[in-house]
């Protein structure tokens, strides 16, 4: 036989999923999400390519204007 327990079942004292207690959701939003990695990966990249650049003394990438 199962049992249950009378305080988990009812819906009143069970936690509510995140977004559902009516109040705002605190945090970026999806798109702000996404934004922000994009931002983050190209950085990276070039980040990277700089990096690359410098270390084999490749001109032509280090006259780029954004080094």
């Amino acid at each position: 036989m199962i049992e249950t327990n009378a305080a988990t079942d009812d819906p009143a004292t069970s936690p509510a999923p995140a977004g559902a207690s009516g109040e705002p959701a605190s945090g970026p939003s999806e798109l702000a999400t996404k934004i922000y990695l994009g931002v983050f990966v190209t950085y990276v990249v070039l980040l990277g390519i700089g990096v690359f650049a410098e270390a084999f003394h490749i001109q032509w990438i280090l006259s780029w204007p954004i080094y």
